[in-house]
């Protein structure tokens, strides 16, 4: 015979998840503490170089000889970094194919200036501090 009612069925949750609990904690401190990935307390993040990836992208696709050519090289390094996404890389075919504006990174500024909606202002940034980090990168190789 079984007895079902809201109580009886609190307690048996309440006490299946304090097993859990109690599983869980057994199996850390059966874990050797020298094993950093095994410590729950351990809260390190590791995030790669990015300066090292601007740098290197900053001397192989310079932007101060920048062509239509060694910017979609650049945009297919920087997706493949995941810096840019696909939308990313579709805006920058956009401001090449626009030969209105002398220079690539006039170009951005302006297109930076002329949006009017949000999310398009705030792909625009994205664009425009990625090739100002860029910029900033190949200058700083120019003067070391």
């Amino acid at each position: 015979m079984e007895i079902l009612t809201q109580g009886i069925q609190s307690y048996q949750t309440n006490q299946s998840h304090a097993g859990w609990v109690e599983q869980t904690e057994a199996s850390q401190a059966a874990a050797p503490e020298s094993d950093p990935q095994n410590d729950p307390g351990d809260d390190r993040v590791s995030l790669s170089n990015t300066q090292d990836i601007y740098n290197w992208l900053a001397q192989e696709f310079p932007l101060d000889s920048a062509n239509a050519e060694t910017i979609v090289r650049l945009n297919q390094q920087l997706f493949d970094y995941q810096i840019f996404d696909l939308q990313d890389m579709h805006t920058v075919n956009q401001m090449l194919n626009d030969d209105s504006i002398p220079g690539f990174l006039h170009r951005i500024e302006s297109s930076f200036t002329e949006a009017t909606s949000f999310q398009h202002r705030q792909q625009l940034g994205h664009i425009r501090r990625v090739y100002a980090t860029l910029d900033a990168s190949s200058q700083q190789r120019a003067y070391a």
